[in-house]
């Protein structure tokens, strides 16, 4: 029988995520670029929804299996046809088990197309159950994120916020872009569906980005979360002449910071070839070729003169356990050991960074972290060692302030993914 290329392409992108430690953001849009439109978004929804509730899922197939060890293509061939019969309304249940069974014959694994075919007609409209009793470990299978996290983040913000948040990480996003450098928001004009953000300037939102492909493809609107957006708007300053972006790829900050109006000098940075290709690329395409891009490593000195910016933005390398809602196999890959090898590199940037910027000047350090030890945590190691920098108010809103200084964005709270940033004021 055939298989649906939707279901075929989800499969396999699966598989590579499970098997090699892909990521869904790279291999979407490569598979998706042959895909008509109908089994683009299908295939879209299939990879991420399976990701946002693998751990459930894996649940319900070990229960029915008693146990037994599974090769990978049977148990995604299972979570593929469980969430299509969970929270997928219009696909009729013979497709789903069809395909499911044939996608394990293609893989090479006929002896388990039974298994496939029997787990799926149990559990097609059934909802999921946990018995489990433990609560933290409860709260882990249901929303799908491992048991360390959920404690860590209920040590961080309370158990009912940590079980909110995960929650919140398995809803689907709605889209948010801007417009580029000299673009006008007539482009928008007749197009249904788009709204204002509430919370930041110039930011827009919209369910169906299907409908702005053209301008996307022309570099016209940029797609980029609220919660990113709210970072950048915070570092629009008309007395900012020179501004040194340290970790500026792929360019999305970086671009809204010059399409904002302000006359500034700005110096885009990375340390990688391929990210400083790939931010070339984004910042050509928002018609900001003329922004000075330069490679180098912002944990050693740099080859400015120190005191030379206005500001020195950082928008450290980070977990990203922020972002799980735009990219939910992080949940299953992020360890502490990887938080804490965080905290010193921030830390090391955060220290280099100190010696460009000018007396009056500000360093704005950000992430995409929601882990104290990559946030607030490195501002209070680094002050401890730099008496000459204060923590100074950051020009946003004050639902976004905590009573440290800082600001702070929630996906449960705020609807954005989740974002840190501090601003340090030299004296």
């Amino acid at each position: 029988m055939t298989i649906s290329p939707a279901r075929k392409a989800a499969f396999d992108i699966l598989l590579r995520i499970e098997v090699n430690g892909e990521l869904s953001s790279m291999l979407l849009p490569e598979f998706e670029a042959s895909l008509e439109a109908r089994d683009r978004f299908l295939c879209h929804e299939i990879v991420l929804g399976v990701l946002r509730r693998q751990l459930l899922f894996d649940h319900a197939i070990d229960k029915f299996s008693g146990g037994k060890r599974l090769d990978p293509e049977v148990r995604i061939a299972c979570r593929i046809g469980l969430y299509q019969s969970q929270h997928l309304d219009r696909v009729p249940l013979h497709a789903i088990v069809n395909d499911s069974v044939e996608l394990v014959r293609r893989a090479r694994r006929s002896s388990a197309t039974g298994f496939v075919n029997a787990f799926l007609r149990r559990h097609s409209k059934i909802p999921l159950s946990v018995d489990v009793a433990d609560e933290l470990l409860r709260i882990s299978v249901e929303t799908s994120h491992p048991p360390w996290l959920i404690e860590r983040w209920s040590d961080q913000f309370g158990r009912d916020e940590a079980m909110k948040l995960a929650n919140a990480n398995n809803e689907k996003p709605s889209m948010t872009f801007r417009l580029t450098h000299n673009a006008d928001e007539g482009i928008l004009a007749g197009i249904t569906g788009i709204r204002r953000s509430e919370i930041v300037p110039d930011c827009f939102i919209t369910e169906d980005i299907g409908k702005l492909k053209l301008l996307i493809d022309s570099g016209s609107i940029y797609l980029q979360d609220e919660g990113s957006q709210l970072v950048g708007s915070c570092i629009r300053h008309q007395d900012a002449a020179r501004i040194l972006d340290l970790c500026a790829a792929p360019g999305g900050k970086t671009g809204q910071i010059a399409a904002s109006g302000y006359e500034a000098f700005i110096i885009a940075c990375d340390v990688s070839p391929r990210r400083i290709e790939t931010m070339r690329r984004v910042l050509e395409k928002q018609g900001l070729e003329h922004i000075p891009i330069v490679q180098l490593d912002a944990e050693r000195a740099l080859s400015f003169p120190e005191s030379s910016f206005d500001v020195v933005f950082i928008d450290a390398p980070c977990t990203g356990t922020g972002t799980i809602r735009h990219n939910p196999e992080l949940r299953y890959r992020i360890t502490e050991d990887e938080i804490r090898t965080k905290h010193d590199q921030q830390l090391r940037m955060l220290t280099v960074a100190s010696n460009y910027v000018r007396k009056g000047g500000a360093i704005y350090y950000s992430t995409c972290s929601l882990e104290r030890d990559e946030n607030e945590n490195v501002i209070k190691e680094f002050q401890r060692s730099n008496s000459g920098f204060k923590i100074d108010d950051i020009a946003l809103p004050e639902r976004f302030r905590t009573i440290e200084g800082f600001a702070r964005t929630f996906p449960h709270r705020d609807g954005t993914d989740g974002f840190f940033v501090a601003k340090l004021l030299r004296r």
